[in-house]
């Protein structure tokens, strides 16, 4: 066998000729990857499988619960407190003789007193603290303070 003699490469960019007048231009191709994202060739015969992207890591769900301390106990007892003083309230307010409005905003004050006591046994001190707090509001409206 003969050797193969190597031509000669050049540096200059290929240049594409302007569209011929009459003719609509043709669409430019895509552009090439980059040397990163270049994909390696595949042997005649040879099946390459699909580049899956890699996957996410998944971000843990964040922390509603704050650590048992000194002052997380300081708060949950604050909210206990508050939570009893409106039931204290609510339990002096006479249900029958309330209107119809009155009567929901009555039930709607137990239910927030509900929701408190089950957030603070979930740790969620500030919104119990919350919820404890609209109670509170409610059956003071209610009583008429």
């Amino acid at each position: 066998m003969e050797p193969v003699a190597e031509l000669p490469t050049t540096n200059t960019p290929s240049v594409t000729p302007p569209p011929r007048p009459g003719r609509p231009a043709s669409r430019e191709a895509p552009p090439k990857p980059a040397a990163s994202e270049a994909k390696p060739e595949a042997k005649p015969g040879e099946v390459t499988p699909p580049v899956e992207p890699a996957p996410v890591p998944a971000t843990p769900p964040a922390q509603l619960r704050t650590p048992q301390t000194a002052d997380t106990s300081a708060a949950a007892k604050t909210v206990r407190t508050t939570i009893e003083t409106a039931r204290g309230i609510l339990n002096g307010v006479k249900f029958g003789p309330l209107s119809n409005v009155r009567k929901k905003a009555f039930n709607d004050a137990k239910l927030l007193l509900q929701q408190a006591e089950d957030a603070v046994k979930e740790g969620n001190l500030a919104f119990a603290q919350g919820l404890a707090n609209k109670a509170e509001t409610l059956a003071k409206e209610l009583a008429g303070r």
